[in-house]
């Protein structure tokens, strides 16, 4: 199961660099909840499947020839959340 990540993704946002600028820093929103799943060695020639799975973003590394072991890629996958997100 995923971590929930917002508007700003998983790491904090740059506040050391918009703060020191003065500008105002927004408040993070959930859409949903957040899956990743890592595409290993030749499951790189599977990923035309998440193509039609909603919510899901494929990304390719356009690395050379698979080989076992090797990071090829990776999908992540939104859910979206029972009820839309809350702004304050």
């Amino acid at each position: 199961m995923g971590k929930p990540i917002g508007t700003y993704g998983k790491r904090k946002p740059p506040a050391k660099s918009l703060g020191g600028l003065g500008w105002p820093l927004g408040k993070p929103v959930r859409y949903g909840q957040v899956t990743m799943t890592n595409l290993i060695g030749d499951e790189i020639n599977t990923y035309q499947q998440w193509l039609t799975v909603p919510g899901a973003t494929v990304h390719l590394y356009g690395k050379g020839a698979a080989r076992p072991g090797r990071k090829m890629g990776h999908v992540t996958q939104i859910k979206q959340a029972a009820e839309p997100p809350k702004t304050a």
